[in-house]
């Protein structure tokens, strides 16, 4: 065995399950469905089309692979550029990349229809687990050789980590948890940092109360659930299959509204006759309306996607009656508080350290084969069929008043937590 070579650790396929990395680095599929990229150890001399393989393993030597855009469009227009890594600058982390996640917001980045525009060429890839090799001037808290994590959020442009090396700001580094491999922690903030914001630092999600995960059978519904369940809150489910029924209550949801069976109002109704206290939306659309209608009086509709292709209404007679508020969310709202990551960073890592959080994969590429990964991560089904992602099993030690524990003991509740708790006693 020679050095380790570039592999992209990918899910998605169909049903939720595991896929790990074949002897000599060969493909072993499982299933499950989102898209994670992870560096697995191969064998230089040996395995599928190594013919191909010669000039990007050759330049794996000196560690110059970096991937960019070169144009706007399809998986096509990514290359393997070799560029000699550079000292980090002032305020930025060198980093030797472990393992890189793959998600759909890659694969909009190269067709322009992400939020970040792409100045071409572009490097692209938005979080990764490696390890430290320099320290750009001003850095302080971190070390060489420190394995650590890329939280979303840098710019791609100058600092995507779909590559051999980058340079990364330190703001977007931590300290990578214990207990999981490179593959697996890679797969973890992009996953889990959006639900950890929309239900516990937003939203104050506390024990007993009642949380509606519209298409929970997603990388971010599932990480929701156990997100609910952590915290002593009741989760429920949809789906729009009957053949995702029972992997839902499987993966911890209290009750299931199918949508090939039900409408979303006639589910609510049946599962939760009290209402709802927290909707985490995926979907947007119409169905918000029936949300809100479900909603207990000063609950909160979360809306942090738009599965629909039609617009959102803002259902003010019913928000006036019931005192309920609706508000967007998206991942950058923990990332880019100051406080917020080691909040989120202190949740995750006592579910690891229990054993709860183990993100699954899928599917394994080498780097020369980027495209290959990227045409799978860009694929989106419509909004009426199946959406499939797999998900990481997460939890964290919860005391007997139901807050959650850290490895120092309860994790102290975040502001807005707080405020939207004292909210929701007081109406009872």
């Amino acid at each position: 065995m020679r050095d380790s070579d570039n592999a992209l650790r990918l899910s998605g396929s169909a049903e939720p399950g595991l896929c790990r990395m074949g002897p000599r680095g060969r493909v072993a599929y499982g299933r499950t469905t989102l898209i994670r990229v992870q560096i697995g150890r191969r064998d230089a001399m040996s395995g599928p089309g190594i013919s191909d393989r010669g000039k990007a393993m050759t330049a794996h030597a000196t560690g110059d692979r970096v991937v960019r855009a070169h144009a706007i469009g399809g998986p096509e227009v990514l290359r393997i550029d070799h560029l000699p890594p550079v000292p980090p600058g002032p305020g930025e982390v060198g980093l030797r990349i472990a393992a890189i996640g793959l998600n759909r917001a890659d694969a909009m980045f190269r067709r322009n229809t992400y939020i970040e525009k792409p100045d071409l060429p572009s490097r692209l890839g938005f979080e990764a687990v490696g390890r430290i090799t320099a320290l750009g001037a001003g850095v302080t808290g971190l070390h060489p050789g420190q394995r650590v994590n890329v939280v979303p959020g840098a710019a791609l442009g100058p600092h995507g980590v779909c590559a051999d090396w980058a340079n990364v700001p330190a703001s977007r580094i931590l300290p990578c948890p214990e207990g999981l491999d490179d593959p697996q922690a890679a797969a973890l903030w992009m996953s889990y940092g959006t639900p950890y914001g929309a239900l516990i630092e937003v939203g104050g999600l506390t024990a007993g109360q009642r949380v509606l995960i519209t298409a929970a059978n997603t990388t971010v519904g599932l990480a929701a659930i156990q997100i609910a369940r952590m915290v002593g809150a009741i989760p429920i489910a949809t789906v729009l299959s009957e053949s995702l029924h029972q992997p839902m209550l499987d993966a911890g949801a209290e009750g299931v509204i199918v949508a090939a069976r039900e409408d979303l109002a006639t589910g609510l109704a049946r599962i939760a006759p009290e209402g709802v206290d927290l909707a985490f939306d995926a979907v947007g659309g119409p169905q918000v309306t029936e949300i809100a209608t479900a909603m207990r009086p000063f609950g909160t509709i979360i809306i942090h996607g738009a599965l629909s292709p039609d617009p959102t209404p803002f259902p003010l007679k019913i928000a006036l009656r019931k005192n309920i508020a609706l508000r967007g969310c998206y991942y950058t709202s923990v990332t880019d508080d100051a406080a917020a990551p080691a909040r989120a960073q202190g949740f995750l890592s006592a579910g690891i350290a229990t054993g709860r959080i183990v993100p699954r994969i899928d599917r394994s590429f080498p780097l020369d084969q980027i495209q290959q990964a990227h045409a799978l991560a860009g694929k989106r089904p419509a909004v009426r069929q199946d959406r499939r992602d797999h998900g990481c099993r997460l939890t964290r030690a919860v005391s007997a008043a139901g807050r959650a524990c850290g490895p120092q003991g309860p994790v102290p509740a975040a502001p807005a937590a707080r405020d939207a708790a004292r909210r929701r006693r007081s109406r009872r």
